[in-house]
C-alpha cells in the first residue's frame, strides 16, 4: 500500500520504470497525463483557465499590497524536466509514446505565461530557471534535485539559496524600508 502511493508522486519515469519491472503495480502515466497539458502547445482551455485564475488572484493579491505599502517579491521555481535535457528528452518521449505522438511540447511555456501575468500585475520576480539551468551544465555531475520526486536536494537549495539571497540583495538595495534606509550589503 506504502508503494502504491509513493509512486503516484514520485517521477514518472523512475515510476514507469519500476512498473515495467513488475516492481510496482500502480502506472504512474497518470501523472503524464496531468502534467503534459502544462507543456502542451498550444496549452488547452483548462490550462488557459487556471491562468486566468492566477490572473485575478495575483491582482488581488497586489492590490491589497498596495492598499499596505508592501511591496511583493516571487520567485519562480524550475522543476527539474525544464532544467535538464536529459530527463525532459525521457518525459517527452513517454508523452509521445503514451499519451499523444503528435503532441507539440515547450518545457518553457509555462514559465513564460506565469512570468507574463507577474509583468502584466506589476509584480517583480525572480525566474531561477536560466540561473539553475547554468549551473546545471557548468556542473552536471552535482545533482540538485531528489531522485524520487523532482524537490531540491541540499546542494539545490544551497544555489538557488544564493541566486535569490544576492537577488533580494539587489532589490533591497534600490529601495529603503519603511523607518531604515539599506545603505552597505551585508551577508
Amino acid at each position: 500500500q506504502w508503494i502504491r502511493s509513493y509512486v503516484r508522486n514520485m517521477r514518472v519515469d523512475i515510476g514507469l520504470a519500476l512498473h515495467r519491472m513488475g516492481l510496482v503495480q500502480t502506472n504512474p502515466t497518470a501523472n503524464l497525463h496531468h502534467y503534459t497539458p502544462y507543456y502542451r502547445v498550444p496549452q488547452p482551455e483548462k490550462v488557459d483557465e487556471s491562468y486566468r485564475i492566477m490572473r485575478a488572484v495575483m491582482r488581488k493579491f497586489k492590490s491589497l499590497a498596495d492598499q499596505d505599502g508592501v511591496e511583493i517579491r516571487v520567485i519562480v521555481t524550475p522543476t527539474p524536466e525544464v532544467i535538464d535535457e536529459r530527463i525532459w528528452n525521457s518525459w517527452a518521449g513517454m508523452i509521445h509514446q503514451i499519451v499523444d505522438p503528435q503532441a507539440v511540447l515547450d518545457r518553457d511555456i509555462s514559465r513564460k505565461r506565469i512570468g507574463g501575468i507577474l509583468d502584466e500585475v506589476g509584480i517583480r520576480y525572480l525566474d531561477l530557471t536560466e540561473p539553475i539551468r547554468e549551473e546545471f551544465r557548468a556542473h552536471p555531475d552535482r545533482k540538485m534535485y531528489l531522485p524520487l520526486d523532482g524537490h531540491w536536494n541540499g546542494h539545490g537549495h544551497e544555489v538557488a539559496g544564493k541566486i535569490v539571497s544576492e537577488w533580494l540583495i539587489g532589490e533591497l538595495s534600490l529601495k529603503h524600508m519603511p523607518g531604515k534606509i539599506i545603505t552597505e550589503r551585508h551577508g
